[in-house]
């Protein structure tokens, strides 16, 4: 298959992945399904893992048990508490990824111009470019916020799905009413090759080259390799808003609940408080672990009377050559930096 002039786009379930770096496998059960207490704009998860939706599903713990007793479906396979499905799709080389704004209104232009579009290694996407949504959400199946959100696939009581799904998700959520505005942007790390050139190849295409690859080879799994340059992915979201509703999405008073989480296969996380610099009028910071990666991601929160950031970075191979942990604060710095200058 020929794909010259094109580039290749995987979307997880319902949404590109840009947050892990795979699985090793891929599974497909012909309908993607989402665990009950996840919200229909969830989003992309570290792992290359990702929720589908408004399309009900077993629960996590149902499902569990019956992989436990040995019980399958109808054709005899374990039932997941989540799907993943592989779609592909080619796109003419520089296009957007034309997804319609869910939101009722255009979105503050100076919210664009809020959100950073580089920090080196990583730079702004051409298919994904920043966006904001304003408030009232009329599509909430819509893709357009997913396909440019960072979140954990980590699961426990409501109060945490703030620090594992996100801040935007909850805002759409709970606060769903004109006035409040999310701006969103994604970005990767673009490559260099012999010959100088600046390109981009995400790693949802690199997942597609490898899964067309292993297929012709009669293998048929995920095959990744890491490489020694340094790369970067995070997230940024921006959200603006009623006072109350940003001194709601900062309380963490209930984190302290967020110590038992649970995932895919019995997987157990919890979220750990971490400190940073101070930076605007509040800033914080935690960690999103599991035991089958000992950081799935790393975030952190500043908030100023006007607006909050919120800044993802999700585990990856390989890594970034800094410590995300060190590397968050920068990234924070420079993009307060940035936000106050536009939205003075």
């Amino acid at each position: 298959m020929k794909l010259l002039g094109h580039m290749v786009v995987v979307a997880l379930s319902l949404a590109l992945a840009t947050a892990g770096c795979g699985t090793g496998r891929s599974e497909a059960d012909g309908e993607p399904s989402s665990s009950p207490q996840r919200s229909p704009t969830a989003t992309v998860h570290e792992g290359g893992r990702a929720d589908a939706g408004d399309t009900p599903s077993p629960s996590p713990s149902r499902s569990r048990k019956a992989r436990r007793e040995g019980r399958g479906d109808a054709d005899d396979r374990p039932s997941p508490s989540r799907s993943q499905i592989f779609i592909a799709t080619v796109m003419k080389k520089g296009q957007a990824w034309n997804v319609p704004n869910p939101g009722s209104g255009p979105g503050d232009p100076r919210l664009t111009s809020a959100l950073l579009k580089e920090f080196p290694p990583a730079r702004e996407s051409q298919m994904l470019p920043a966006g904001v949504v304003a408030l009232p959400v009329i599509d909430r199946a819509s893709l357009f916020m997913p396909m440019r959100m960072i979140s954990s696939s980590m699961v426990g009581p409501r109060a945490c799905d703030k620090w594992t799904v996100g801040l935007g998700n909850t805002v759409v959520q709970d606060f769903n009413h004109k006035g409040v505005q999310i701006g969103l942007n994604l970005l990767e790390t673009l490559e260099t090759p012999k010959g100088g050139v600046l390109t981009r190849q995400p790693d949802a295409e690199r997942m597609f080259d490898s899964l067309r690859e292993d297929a012709e080879r009669g293998r048929h799994k995920l095959s990744r390799k890491a490489s020694p340059e340094d790369r970067l992915t995070f997230g940024e979201t921006i959200i603006t808003g009623p006072t109350e509703m940003l001194n709601s999405l900062v309380d963490t008073s209930e984190m302290p609940s967020c110590g038992h989480l649970t995932g895919d296969d019995d997987e157990k996380g919890a979220i750990e408080p971490f400190p940073v610099p101070s930076l605007g009028a509040q800033a914080f910071a935690f960690r999103v672990t599991g035991s089958r990666e000992p950081v799935g991601q790393w975030v952190e929160v500043v908030r100023t009377p006007r607006y909050l950031i919120e800044l993802r970075i999700p585990a990856r191979s390989p890594a970034p050559r800094t410590d995300p942990a060190e590397l968050l604060p920068q990234i924070a710095q420079a993009a307060y930096s940035r936000a106050e200058e536009a939205l003075r």
